[in-house]
Order: C-alpha cells, then sequence, then structure tokens
C-alpha cells in the first residue's frame, strides 16, 4: 500500500484508469435496465449510480486517508465529487453520460463546470469521467487532457455500451 503522503496526480490518474477498465469489465450493465426482452435503457439517475461507484471504489482504495465529498455547492453549480487526501493534495470530479439520449456536447460541458469548480476551490487540477455508451463513436471527440489557463483537466472513458458487436 503507498503512503499517502506520497499520493499524486498520477495515482488519481492511475485510480481514474483502474475504475473505468472496473466499470467496463464487470459493471457496465448495472447502468442498464431491459425493456420488452431486448431494448436498453439507462438505470433511473445513471450519473448518481455513477457517482456511487467511484465513491465507494476510491474509498475502499484509500480509506480513512481521504475524504470524499459529494455535491459540494460551488457558485453555480455542485462539485459531483471533491476528494482531499490527507496529505493536502485536493482535486474535483465531474461525472458525465454519453449516448443513448446524452449528447457528446453535454459531456464536453463538464470541461467548463470543472474549470468553474477549480476557480471556485482555487485549484489547479481536475477530472472528468465520462460513461460513454455510443456504440459507433465510443470515445470520440473527448481528449485525454485540458488545459485551461493554468489548470489541467485530465478526462477518462468508462465504455458502458449495452451491447459490444
Amino acid at each position: 500500500v503507498k503512503n499517502v503522503a506520497d499520493i499524486s496526480i498520477e495515482d488519481i490518474k492511475e485510480l481514474m484508469v483502474l475504475f473505468a477498465n472496473f466499470i467496463r469489465d464487470e459493471s457496465r450493465m448495472t447502468f442498464w435496465k431491459v425493456l420488452d426482452g431486448k431494448k436498453h435503457s439507462w438505470t433511473p439517475s445513471p450519473e448518481k449510480h455513477g457517482q456511487n461507484l467511484l465513491h465507494t471504489f476510491i474509498k475502499a482504495k484509500y480509506g480513512d486517508d481521504v475524504e470524499v465529498f459529494e455535491e459540494i455547492s460551488t457558485g453555480a453549480g455542485r462539485i459531483d465529487l471533491y476528494i482531499c487526501f490527507s496529505n493536502g493534495f485536493k482535486a474535483v470530479i465531474e461525472l458525465k453520460m454519453c449516448g443513448h439520449g446524452y449528447s457528446s456536447g453535454y459531456s464536453i460541458e463538464g470541461i467548463e463546470q470543472i474549470n468553474h469548480y477549480l476557480n471556485s476551490k482555487k485549484l489547479h487540477i481536475g477530472f472528468l469521467l465520462v460513461f460513454d455508451s455510443r456504440s459507433r463513436d465510443n470515445a470520440k471527440g473527448i481528449d485525454d487532457v485540458y488545459h485551461i489557463d493554468d489548470k489541467v483537466i485530465y478526462s477518462f472513458i468508462a465504455d458502458v455500451r449495452p451491447l459490444v458487436k
């Protein structure tokens, strides 16, 4: 187990990759319900479902060395997850859905939201996690990293396609 005093941006990026892989490999279908035996539709509040899974994942990995706050009010919005490690490292995580009724533009709006939240919290690092269900364009149009002024926003894709061909 890594000493929390050494937690860095790279560790959080690795955590996000592990989580995205976990969703893709183990939990993607928890985002779906099947109608009429074949048509998939989102489970109620899929973004909140993803938020709960990520919160649990972070706490399982870091335990008491991290505090995870949900829906922290900040100016013109609410931070999905605000993580604060005992070594002082803090970051903002915004979750977005994409596909099956959620446009790719909706997911990209998360970048501006994170920028606002980072300004509000006087932070420089943020993370966007997109639960992408698009069958043809999965992960397309979402860059790995965004630079806005003195801030860096890393993005990650969790593949939640209900059907993979």
